[in-house]
């Protein structure tokens, strides 16, 4: 901002740092914003309205001062020439006639205009947001994946994560001084290394590539890691093309031009009636119009009002939040580890060790019902029918395996070549049975093995 000695120069200075930091110049919201905005000061709050009053002040008063020489020319031109379009007993439809017939495109003009600006306007923001949440990601991959050893390098990853969204700042804002912003941020050789580049942001891209390509992590998460890299490269790619591309100047200039023209001749068709009424009431009129418009020329342009430099601070502090935490976690889950017992219940252990008894006595019998890992749930290759049954030891000779679970039986119906008329049974143990764990919840388990069957097809509960 340029500074003067005159006061004139440092009032407008102010009320143009005022007008950045008030409406143009959006923040970031919190809970007491939302309270204020949904309150009645939106109404009330005279500075507001002054920042719009100062943004289209010339607009205005030229249609104000057009009411006031229409008021004068119609006196004069009344009394002294008699000039036709101002006799007494003209209707005021004749001279409205043109405006009502107008007033629908201009409707049309400005909420086009408006709504391009916004969809641009929103979708800057969206570019901002999700280059801030692929630099936390990829911080939060680095935290969980880069080895102990690699510590200097995850830090080097954290530093230039945090200097990509300031990148943005200084390529799509003015006015940002680089050294002041990023001479916190990195080492004395990085920050020299990154002024000396015509495009800084493929400098700090290519130092986060080399990071992840030199990390002793496995290609899945080099390349997990590559996405929010080259998601953040779009992102500068897509706020770029907002920056360089506005809407098309013909239409712009066509809609500011039939807006003046528009409202610098209101005054001829309202005088009749309201007389000297004409340039407070054109003044009004043209102040919202004008403002409307001006909203949608500024908005336009979304980077000179987005918080783009708070919400890159934000992420610097929401890295140094997500290094705290991992370190809290490492420790909670430590303490919970040394508090937890590594050894399986008694009576798990005790039904592995007959399973294996019984596999050793009969070879070729597989047990699929049972796994190391988890002796209650079936291993995957095993196809499982579970149907009711009145009795607690039914059988069906198509089956081969059958685990008698009260009134259900848990089935299976792989073929096995064993011994007839051989079972084994085992008695559970009573803490595990009060326990309910599992699918073998009941007092027996039964294996009976009976002539090989094709498999069939299983059938639902």
């Amino acid at each position: 901002m340029r500074r003067s000695g005159s006061s004139a120069d440092s009032i407008q200075a102010y009320f143009r740092k005022r007008k950045r930091e008030n409406i143009l110049k959006d923040e970031p919201y919190a809970f007491e914003h939302w309270q204020r905005q949904r309150s009645f000061r939106r109404y009330t709050d005279p500075f507001d309205c002054w920042v719009v009053v100062l943004n289209v002040f010339w607009p205005v008063t030229f249609v104000v001062l057009a009411a006031v020489g229409v008021g004068l020319y119609k006196k004069l031109g009344q009394q002294r020439h008699g000039f036709p379009y101002f006799r007494e007993n003209s209707n005021a439809v004749e001279y409205g006639l043109p405006f009502t017939t107008t007033s629908f495109a201009i409707a049309l003009l400005l909420v086009f205009r408006t709504n391009e600006s916004y969809r641009r306007w929103w979708d800057a923001r969206r570019n901002v947001g999700r280059l801030c949440t692929g630099m936390r990601n990829i911080v939060r991959q680095g935290i969980a994946w880069f080895p102990t050893e690699q510590n200097a390098l995850l830090q080097a990853l954290q530093r230039w994560a945090i200097v990509l969204p300031h990148m943005m700042l200084f390529h799509v804002c003015e006015g940002h001084d680089m050294d002041c912003i990023l001479k916190p941020l990195l080492l004395p050789n990085e920050l020299d290394w990154i002024k000396e580049q015509d495009r800084p942001t493929f400098g700090v891209t290519a130092c986060l590539t080399r990071i992840v390509q030199t990390a002793k992590i496995t290609n899945e998460q080099q390349q997990s890691m590559d996405l929010e890299i080259k998601g953040g490269l779009s992102e500068f790619g897509a706020s770029d093309d907002i920056l360089r591309q506005p809407l098309p100047v013909a239409y712009t200039r066509h809609t500011s031009r039939f807006l003046i023209i528009w409202l610098l001749c209101l005054p001829v068709a309202i005088w009749q009636v309201y007389e000297w009424a004409t340039p407070v009431i054109a003044g009004a009129v043209a102040f919202f119009l004008l403002g409307i418009e001006h909203i949608g020329i500024m908005i336009e342009e979304p980077f000179s009002i987005l918080p783009i430099d708070k919400i890159a601070s934000r992420l610097r502090a929401d890295i140094e939040e997500m290094i705290e935490n991992n370190q809290k976690a490492k420790r909670l889950v430590m303490e919970c580890g040394d508090q937890m017992s590594p050894h399986l219940p008694e009576s798990t252990q005790l039904r592995l060790d007959a399973a294996r008894r019984s596999s050793k006595r009969h070879s070729s019998l597989p047990l699929p019902f049972l796994s190391e890992q988890n002796p209650f749930m079936p291993s995957p290759p095993t196809e499982l029918y579970m149907a009711p049954s009145a009795h607690p030891l039914e059988t069906h000779p198509h089956q081969n395996i059958q685990i008698h679970h009260g009134p259900y039986q848990l089935q299976s119906s792989r073929p096995a070549q064993v011994p007839r008329a051989q079972s084994l049974q085992l008695e559970r143990d009573s803490a595990a049975d009060s326990a309910g764990v599992g699918l073998l919840s009941g007092r027996r388990l039964s294996a009976e093995y009976d002539r090989p069957a094709p498999s069939k097809s299983l059938r639902s509960l």
